[in-house]
C-alpha cells in the first residue's frame, strides 16, 4: 500500500492545529481526540492510495454442486465454496474499489442431483442471482438435449458465447462467439471456445420448430488446422473492438483432447492476452504458453466442483493468475436460494421410484459385521454394476463392453419394500460421477489382479482382510485364486506399476459380448470400453495406474446414486405401479446369457473364488 508523505505532513498540521484548540481540554481527552483524527484521515488516505485493477473471477466444472458441504473431524458441518462465496468475494472486491467481472467456463448445469433434478433450472438462478457476466458452455450443459439448453440460456441473464458451434443450415453460430464489456473505460473481449468432443453431444440432437429440424455442428472438425483457422478469425475481429482479449475455452488440457485442448489452441493462434479453461479438471494456478509468435500467454483453471475460485489480476504489470481455495465470506441472498433448493431437493429425494421382495445385501445377514461386498460377490454389487452398464448401452446408446464398481465405494443395502432416491443415495453415498474409458484387455486383467490383491488374506488377528477395491463387474466374469499370493508391483506412491512377477491369481477372464450374446474370454491385445467412477478410471483410485493413459470417451455423464436411480426406475412395472426389482423386470434380462441373478444375496456367479476360508 503507497502513502502520500505530502499528505501526511498536512495531517500532522492539522494535528498540531487541533492540539492547540483543545488547551482548555484535560490531557487524556486531547490524546484520544488526536488519535481519532490521524486514524481518520489515515484511513481515507489508504482508500484513495490503494491501487484499482481490473480483475476476472471465474469458476469452471462446477457440475452442479451447490451443495458442496463436507463433515470435518469432530462431525462439524463445513460448508465449502459455493455460489453464494462468488457473490461474496465479487462485491469484496468491487467495494474495493476494483473493477470485477464474473465468468464461467462451462458444465454447469450437469452433474450432481442438484443440476439433475430440474435439468439446470436452478443452477441458472444461481449464477443470475450470483451476478455473472458470461459463461461458455460446456459439453455437459448439452446433456439434456439442445432444446432443454437453449431454454436454460433464454433464461440466463447473462450472455453465453462459442465462436465454433453452429447451425449447419445458416452456417452461422448458435451463440455470439465473443462479447465485448467495457467497464470503467477499459474494454475486455471474452472469446468463448467449446470443445468439439461437444459434437457427440449434439450431432444427432435437433430442435423443432413445427415441423423444421435444425441440425449443429462445431468448425473444424475436418481438420485441426481449419478450427485454429475458424478461432483465428474471431480473436482478430475481437481485437479491433477491445483493449485485451481473454480467451473462456471449455477445451481442457488433457492428451486426449489433442489437437483441440487449450495449449494447442494459445501455440496455433496469436492475438490473445490470456486463457481461462475448464474441460479437464485441472487446477492450474498461471501456466505461460507461447502463441504463435512465442507470446507468452498465462493459461489457468480453476479444478472442478468448486474446489476453487480463479481470480485473474489485470494491471500495468501484465496479467496474473491464482486459485483461492477458502473463502468464509457468503452473500445472504445468494445463500438462502441455495438452501431453499438444497431443501427442495431433499423432499424429493424421498420419493418412492421402486419396490423390491428382495434384500439387496453389503453384509451376511446373520452377521452385519460381516461386510460381504468387499470380500465377494452380492446381488447389490451387481445391481449396482449393471446400473452403470445400463445406463451407457441403453440410455447414452454408447457400446459399453465393462462396468465396474468397487465395494468400497457401496455403503448400505436395499432392503425389500419401497425404495426411494434417498435410498439410493445411502447405497452410494461420495456423490462419485460415472465415465467410460478405452482400454486394452490387459489393463482390465491387471486391474483385477491388483483390486484382488487382499482378496483371501488372513491378518495377524486371524480375520480375512477386508478389500474395499474389489472390483465388481457388469458384462465380465471372472475367477480369484487366493491360494496364489499377490506378487503385483507397486511403485513409491504405493500404487500399481507392473503386473504380477509370479503367476496371476486372476484367470478364466470373459467378456459379455452383446452381438453375440455370449462371454467370451477376454483379448489382452483388444481395446474394450470400461465403465466406472471418475475416482477409479480418471484419478487413480485404489492405485489403478494401469488407467493412467487410457483413452477417454465420456467424462461426468452423471452421479452415481442416480445412475442407480436410473436403472431401478427401468424395471418393467404395471401401469400405475412402481417398478418392481427382480431379475425378470430387468431391462437387462432381454441380454440372451447375461448373468442375472438378483435374488440370490451371493449373486449370479460374476465373482468367483478359490479359497480355503469358508464365509
Amino acid at each position: 500500500m503507497k502513502y502520500n508523505y505530502k499528505k501526511m505532513i498536512a495531517i500532522t498540521c492539522m494535528v498540531c492545529m487541533m492540539a492547540s484548540m483543545l488547551t482548555a481540554c484535560s490531557e487524556t481527552d486531547q490524546e484520544k481526540e488526536i488519535k481519532e483524527v490521524v486514524a481518520n484521515e489515515e484511513e481515507i488516505e489508504l482508500e484513495k492510495t490503494g491501487e484499482s485493477e481490473t480483475i476476472i473471477l471465474y469458476t469452471n466444472d462446477v457440475h452442479a454442486y451447490i451443495n458442496n458441504s463436507y463433515q470435518d473431524d469432530n462431525d462439524n458441518e463445513i460448508r465449502g465454496l459455493s455460489y453464494a462465496s462468488v457473490a461474496a468475494l465479487k462485491q469484496e472486491l468491487s467495494q474495493q474499489g476494483h473493477t470485477v467481472y464474473l465468468v464461467d467456463a462451462g458444465d454447469h448445469m450437469q452433474g450432481s442431483v442438484y443440476g439433475q433434478l430440474d435439468e439446470g433450472r436452478s443452477v441458472i438462478n444461481l449464477m443470475n442471482a450470483a451476478g455473472y457476466d458470461l459463461a461458455v458452455p460446456g459439453d455437459h450443459d448439452l446433456d439434456y438435449g439442445m432444446y432443454c439448453f437453449l431454454a436454460r440460456v433464454a433464461k440466463a441473464e447473462f450472455p453465453y458465447v462459442s465462436c465454433d458451434f453452429y447451425e449447419v443450415s445458416s452456417g452461422e453460430t448458435v451463440l455470439p462467439a465473443y462479447q465485448v464489456i467495457e467497464r470503467d473505460g477499459k474494454r475486455i473481449a471474452f472469446v468463448g471456445i467449446m470443445t468439439p468432443e461437444s459434437w457427440d453431444y449434439v450431432q444427432n440432437s435437433n430442435v423443432s420448430d413445427g415441423e423444421n429440424l435444425q441440425q449443429y455442428d462445431f468448425y473444424g472438425m475436418d481438420h485441426a488446422k481449419s478450427f485454429y483457422k475458424s478461432v483465428q478469425k474471431v480473436i482478430n475481429a475481437a481485437k479491433k473492438e477491445a483493449d485485451y482479449v481473454i480467451a473462456i475455452g471449455h477445451t481442457g488440457e488433457d492428451e486426449s483432447a489433442h489437437p483441440y485442448c487449450s495449449t494447442d489452441i494459445i501455440a496455433n493462434v496469436k492475438g490473445l492476452d490470456a486463457y481461462i479453461d475448464g474441460h479437464s479438471h485441472n487446477s492450474v494456478d498461471m501456466q505461460l504458453v507461447a502463441d504463435e509468435e512465442g507470446k507468452e500467454i498465462p493459461l489457468t483453471q480453476a479444478g472442478s466442483e468448486f474446489s476453487a475460485i480463479g481470480k485473474m489480476t489485470i494491471s500495468d504489470k501484465g496479467i496474473t493468475t491464482e486459485l483461492i481455495t477458502e473463502y468464509e465470506g457468503r452473500e445472504e441472498s445468494v445463500e438462502q436460494l441455495e438452501d431453499q433448493w438444497i431443501q427442495e431437493v431433499e423432499k424429493q429425494l424421498g420419493k418412492q421410484i421402486a419396490s423390491s421382495e428382495i434384500d439387496f445385501c453389503i453384509s451376511d445377514p446373520e452377521h452385519e459385521e460381516n461386510r460381504l461386498i468387499r470380500r465377494m460377490e452380492t446381488n447389490l454389487a451387481d445391481l449396482t454394476a449393471d446400473s452403470i452398464y445400463y445406463y451407457f448401452n441403453e440410455v447414452e446408446q454408447m457400446s459399453c463392453d465393462v462396468a465396474f464398481t468397487n465395494g468400497g465405494g457401496i455403503r448400505a443395502g436395499l432392503s425389500n419394500g419401497e425404495i426411494t432416491y434417498e435410498n439410493c443415495r445411502d447405497v452410494c453415498p461420495f456423490g462419485n460421477f460415472i465415465c467410460m474409458v478405452k482400454v486394452t484387455g490387459q489393463d482390465i486383467v491387471d486391474a483385477l489382479e491388483w483390486a484382488s490383491a487382499q482378496l483371501g488374506v488372513i491378518d495377524e488377528e486371524g480375520n480375512d482382510t477386508e478389500c474395499g477395491f474389489l472390483l465388481h463387474a457388469a458384462g465380465l466374469k471372472y475367477i480369484v485364486d487366493t491360494t496364489i499370493e499377490s506378487s503385483c508391483v507397486e511403485d513409491d506412491r504405493g500404487m500399481w506399476s507392473a503386473g504380477p512377477t509370479g503367476e496371476y491369481r486372476v484367470k478364466d477372464v470373459e467378456i459379455y459380448n452383446r452381438e453375440l450374446g455370449e462371454y467370451e474370454p477376454v483379448d489382452l491385445e483388444k481395446k474394450y470400453n470400461v465403465a466406472s467412477y471418475h475416482y477409479l478410471l480418471r484419478n487413480n483410485g485404489g492405485g489403478l495406474a494401469m488407467f493412467e493413459k487410457a483413452e477417454l470417451i465420456r467424462d461426468y455423464v452423471g452421479e452415481d446414486a442416480m445412475i442407480l436411480a436410473e436403472y431401478l426406475k427401468s424395471f418393467t412395472k404395471e401401469e400405475g405401479e412402481d417398478p418392481i426389482l427382480t431379475s425378470q423386470n430387468s431391462p437387462l434380462f432381454a441380454y440372451p446369457n447375461y448373468q442375472l441373478n438378483y435374488e440370490n444375496i451371493y449373486g449370479s456367479g460374476r465373482l468367483k473364488t478359490i479359497t480355503t476360508i469358508s464365509y
